[in-house]
């Protein structure tokens, strides 16, 4: 799940690049679309062609009869992995879609940074974001994941921290790179203890909903401590999962 999030991230670092460099050359608007666009389209297809012959999977435990769509339901809204996920996805989507959506405005409006630098800034962000998944996606499969969670999140807080409390340049750069370095595991690691928690047949559905709902976002210029404040509800709601089941 990291490594599939750090592509998305990649895909995100080098998009400032590209609208810089067609701003700079007076391209007209319309011509903005045709990149994502294009984009959408070749994932449709790619889509198309990877799961031609996907076959969902079964449960162990599940008979011969298969169960309709309303009792999967039924069977999701009992599973307590299902609302401690959309809380922990909420709050993870919070933090990246407040960090990502009101950095460059938080720069230039409140830290006084040019428009131009802003943007690079924010693509340092999503360099961290990369990174951070790449390089978290094989260790952290050796660590607890609440331990993991505390670890990863303490330092993007003390990343906004001295982004709130520091006005240098330098400072901002390495701030928001660390930010999204220890930020960036969150979203798919808990997608991925989601998953590992509920059955192969419910596993679609369960992570489904569990994205839709963390679609939110917030102010300005208290940004860094709003952040902060996320991080740490997401850590407490972290205690909160069910022991994963073993099966054999």
């Amino acid at each position: 799940m990291n490594v599939l999030y750090a592509s998305f991230g990649l895909g995100a670092l080098v998009s400032p690049f590209i609208i810089g460099a067609l701003a700079k050359a007076g391209a007209a608007w319309k011509f903005y679309y045709w990149f994502p666009f294009s984009l959408a389209t070749l994932v449709t297809l790619c889509h198309f062609v990877l799961f031609k012959r996907y076959v969902a999977p079964s449960d162990h435990e599940e008979g011969p009869e298969h169960q309709t769509v309303r009792e999967k339901f039924k069977r999701v809204a009992r599973m307590p992995i299902t609302w401690i996920g959309m809380i922990l996805v909420i709050l993870s989507f919070a933090i990246a879609n407040i960090l990502s959506n009101w950095l460059t405005s938080y720069l230039i409006d409140v830290k006084g940074g040019g428009q131009g630098v802003s943007r690079y800034q924010l693509s340092m962000l999503w360099a961290g974001l990369t990174v951070g998944r790449a390089f978290f996606s094989l260790p952290f499969i050796h660590v607890h994941e609440r331990v993991g969670n505390m670890l990863l999140l303490a330092p993007m807080c003390g990343a906004m921290g001295l982004l709130w409390a520091v006005n240098f340049a330098a400072s901002n750069w390495i701030a928001v790179a660390v930010a999204g370095f220890f930020l960036g595991p969150n979203s798919p690691g808990i997608l991925s203890i989601i998953s590992a928690r509920v059955p192969p047949s419910l596993r679609g559905i369960v992570v489904s909903i569990t994205l839709v709902a963390g679609k939110v976002s917030s102010g300005l210029r208290i940004l860094p401590p709003v952040i902060i404040i996320l991080a740490s509800l997401s850590t407490l709601f972290f205690w909160t999962i069910p022991p994963r089941k073993k099966v054999d």
